[in-house]
């Protein structure tokens, strides 16, 4: 249990500074440079995730740099897909719908990072840097 805890405050290190860089360029890009909001959030997720892939590997999920890097960038594109389609979807419906959101996008980021965190997690620990037996 102690592992798992440990685990979880990297994981949220990572994660609250992947979504610095997330919210930060989509600010930057939507409302400073006139990009439209969902090429805006493409890029800073791209950004963002570059940024988390790494820091999971070596830092929250330690014991995974014994691990297949192939797989791990296979399964984590492969989740990342998955959790930023939710994010993503909800980010847009959130701008798209209330005048709210449109002045205030990193709320809307935050919003769905938040959902699609939890998704991430769970993949991130059981699928993608999960402990081979020989780690353990």
């Amino acid at each position: 249990m102690k592992k798992l805890r440990e685990e979880v405050f990297r994981f949220a290190v990572v994660g609250g500074i992947a979504f610095l860089i997330d919210a930060g360029l989509v600010t930057l890009l939507y409302k400073g440079v006139g990009f439209d909001p969902f090429s805006a959030r493409l890029i800073a997720i791209g950004a963002a995730t570059l940024f988390a892939i790494y820091w999971h590997r070596h830092w929250t999920f330690e014991h995974s740099k014994e691990g297949s890097i192939l797989y791990q960038q296979v399964t984590y594109a492969v989740t990342q897909l998955i959790s930023h389609t939710l994010n993503i979807g909800i980010y847009l419906s959130l701008i798209e719908h209330d005048e709210f959101w449109q002045k205030w996008p990193s709320l809307a980021v935050a919003t769905g990072s938040a959902i699609a965190v939890v998704v991430t997690f769970c993949f991130s620990k059981w699928i993608v840097f999960r402990r081979s037996s020989t780690t353990k």
